[in-house]
């Protein structure tokens, strides 16, 4: 990986590509907060490489992501967000119903109290 003095453009070079170097390939920066920001993924595909062969060292990058690929990843965001609205259901209604448990507690020991100062 080589970036030049500010940062504003950054290269990847694999020497020696094999299959397994296939994929998508995403470009993240980090900055003094603890969140990553990501570009758009680029699938790196390799044409003409067979075992018999020796590495070759020209390979395709393209900029388009596969409709698989796709549904991969925005599966995956749905997962997480529904994962989260569930789990703030669940802690809503934990919360709620402590604080319902609590005011029936407050509301007896009230009542208890109202009874034994009216005697």
């Amino acid at each position: 990986i080589s970036a030049d003095s500010w940062v504003t453009r950054v290269s990847l070079t694999i020497s020696g590509v094999t299959e397994s170097d296939s994929g998508l390939y995403f470009c993240g920066i980090k900055s003094d907060t603890p969140e990553m920001f990501f570009d758009k993924p680029i699938r790196l595909e390799i044409e003409g490489l067979f075992a018999t062969e020796e590495p070759k060292d020209i390979v395709d990058i393209t900029d388009e992501v596969t409709p698989t690929e796709r549904v991969l990843m925005f599966g995956g965001v749905g997962l997480a967000v529904c994962v989260f609205l569930l789990t703030t259901v669940i802690a809503g209604g934990i919360i709620y119903h402590r604080g319902w448990q609590k005011g029936l507690k407050a509301s007896k020991h009230g009542a208890l109290m109202d009874q034994r100062s009216a005697e």
